[in-house]
């Protein structure tokens, strides 16, 4: 079992769905096909205070460790995961 530390996971917390999935539009709502479903229209939606909904299949989080266990990422996998790619 993996211990992390808390500026690790201070660290994780921080790192929005945006920086996550490439986007470039802080401070704008914005609104993407779903990571988490496929879907012809985009119904994922990101608010500028970094939360996340998708009214087609009803996922919501607030960060990108919360959108990768949405994934079917473990907890450990996206704490590695996102500190790896940050």
């Amino acid at each position: 079992m993996t211990i992390y530390n808390d500026k690790e996971l201070e660290i994780v917390r921080a790192i929005t769905v945006q920086t996550l999935l490439g986007l470039d539009n802080r401070g704008r709502r914005t609104s993407i096909k779903c990571p988490i479903h496929n879907e012809r229209s985009a119904s994922f939606v990101i608010y500028p205070d970094g939360d996340f909904n998708c009214y087609g299949c009803g996922v919501n989080g607030q960060n990108a460790l919360d959108l990768l266990m949405l994934m079917g990422y473990t907890f450990p996998d996206a704490v590695e995961y996102l500190l790896q790619h940050r």
